[in-house]
């Protein structure tokens, strides 16, 4: 944590907490160093200005692996030291698939629902609906509302309310497209939650979908292309 403010309204503490980033080691032009993957990717682009580039457009390289080492060969002068220097991107291929079949089980709701609130002072809890849902299958939603007498003054009394809506299962068959539509968009979620995708702005994205006896199976995958070298020192 690089910062922490904290500001007092009423009887409310806000705390705001900003994340300390680590700051990448700068590395002096006048010393020598190397450059190395800081990550597993595919050479797509390689252009060295200083130093001696030890892979190929199209290799396949893994962290850490050296990538531009910093000596610069002569015949007649002979090998000489330097500080490397090169534009290196790196291709990285994310890829998910799914599959699910045509005939599923899904959760309606049936438009029934039953309200049940407790009063919350402090420690203390007064139930003013004691009895269980009387639905056999249900989502729950809780929500709970503090008490104010002005507009930055809160007792310490709070109104905690359960919903219950009732939910059946049907049986729904899926078309192609719409079972297709569906993985594609549920991948897409799973890809934005692992890896962040939106944060990449050099970016394409391919979906695959084969139709089988039973169902779909949708493969999506995002090529990314990023500077993959970390400048490394020479001791």
């Amino acid at each position: 944590i690089s910062w922490i403010g904290i500001t007092l309204k009423g009887t409310n503490a806000i705390i705001n907490i900003k994340e300390s980033i680590e700051t990448p080691e700068v590395i002096d032009k006048n010393e020598i160093c190397n450059i190395v993957a800081n990550r597993d990717a595919t050479i797509s682009k390689l252009v060295v200005h200083s130093g001696t580039a030890r892979v190929e457009v199209g290799d396949e390289v893994k962290e850490g692996d050296l990538l531009v080492e910093g000596v610069m060969e002569g015949v007649h002068l002979g090998n000489r030291n330097v500080h490397a220097d090169a534009i290196v991107t790196g291709s990285i291929n994310l890829q998910k698939e799914k599959k699910e079949e045509f005939m599923q089980t899904k959760k309606v709701e049936t438009g029934n629902m039953e309200i049940k609130r407790e009063i919350c002072i402090n420690n203390f809890k007064i139930n003013l609906n004691k009895k269980l849902s009387n639905f056999e299958n249900y989502d729950t939603i809780y929500s709970s509302n503090r008490i104010r007498l002005f507009s930055n003054f809160y007792l310490p009394i709070e109104i905690k309310k359960t919903e219950y809506k009732e939910i059946k299962s049907e049986l729904v068959e899926y078309s192609e497209i719409e079972l297709k539509d569906k993985l594609e968009k549920e991948l897409e979620e799973e890809m934005q939650n692992e890896y962040n995708i939106s944060n990449y702005e050099n970016k394409t994205k391919d979906v695959e979908a084969t139709k089988e006896p039973d169902g779909m199976r949708v493969k999506l995958t995002y090529e990314i292309k990023e500077d993959i070298g970390t400048k490394v020192k020479i001791n």
